[in-house]
């Protein structure tokens, strides 16, 4: 089953032997912090539409 969120599928990501296998500690962990700061950054914009409906 596939997560349903960006959140989910990080901490699935994180925890999986099989990612960590197939690319190396390295790189998940490269990677993974770069997904959590885009993440970041995504989730502190304010879209159009969620401006419209709180305005």
């Amino acid at each position: 089953m596939l997560p349903i969120s960006w959140d989910l599928s990080l901490h699935e990501f994180e925890n999986s032997q099989f990612m960590k296998n197939s690319f190396g500690e390295e790189f998940c962990k490269v990677y993974l912090a770069n997904k959590k700061h885009e993440q970041a950054r995504f989730s502190a914009q304010v879209s159009p539409l969620e401006y419209q409906w709180y305005k």
